[in-house]
């Protein structure tokens, strides 16, 4: 081992140094070819190992030059009470392809706060199984993300999109169908739109849908005995897609 010395201040062992051997749990600071290793020792076929700072000061594993510090288990708890707080501007939870994820239960508030939220990754399964949760940040639901039940009935992408329009001219009369140009529509959606301003009243708007990739289909009819919509101002839709998955 390169570290050897002969100072003073050090003190070499051979072997394992073994802790408590008189108690019925002890602890065996040991290592190898792999690395070091801090283990539990008992007569018992199960023995727990608790490694705690002094009273309120924290707790380290690791640090900033570590490449990953690796949590292994079947189940990982943090704290029975308090907040459980990851400092990093990206935070990933679930990583295998055929893992699943449950963030709380049924009698916990959920608050995930972070400039990047990335959940499980493509492939992997996860769950929210709070009361209620809390974004505190925009969230993207993107088209491999799943909301609601079975798959024929969940959305895969809810999308907002901002259309500018003019209300046509009519006939008196007249109904007709008008395309607006909205890209990444997709006709296995439902369509919700709304205008940004008010128009005339003689319009009448209705039956929004995709029935062409990348296009909004509205059907204007005018109510009047005579024509309308020369003159009308530039307005927008707001559209909301909630696609299918």
């Amino acid at each position: 081992m390169e570290r050897r010395s002969s100072a003073e201040r050090f003190v070499h062992f051979g072997g394992s140094i073994v802790s408590n051997v008189e108690s019925s749990h002890g602890v065996e600071i040991s290592g190898g070819s792999t690395g070091g290793l801090i283990e539990p020792i008992s007569d018992d076929t199960n023995a727990s190992l608790t490694i705690r700072a002094k009273n309120d000061a924290p707790l380290v594993l690791g640090n900033s030059s570590n490449a990953r510090v690796t949590l292994l288990g079947s189940t990982v708890l943090m704290g029975s009470s308090g907040i459980a707080q990851f400092s990093n501007s990206t935070i990933s939870i679930g990583t295998t392809m055929a893992g699943a994820m449950t963030i709380g239960n049924s009698s916990f508030i959920v608050t995930i706060a972070g400039s990047g939220i990335t959940l499980g990754a493509v492939g992997s399964t996860g769950s929210f199984a709070g009361s209620r949760f809390t974004f505190a940040t925009p969230v993207l639901i993107s088209t491999r993300a799943l909301v609601g039940g079975a798959a024929t009935s969940a959305m895969g992408l809810i999308q907002r999109y901002a259309i500018d329009f003019t209300p046509p001219v009519l006939a008196a009369a007249e109904a007709a169908w008008q395309t607006y140009t909205v890209t990444g529509l997709s006709t296995q959606s439902a369509v919700f739109i709304s205008p940004h301003l008010a128009f005339s009243s003689q319009y009448v708007w209705s039956s929004p849908r995709c029935s062409t990739a990348d296009q909004l289909s509205v059907l204007w009819t005018n109510q009047l005995g005579s024509s309308i919509g020369t003159g009308e101002s530039t307005n927008q839709w707001r559209v909301v897609q909630f696609a299918f998955a």
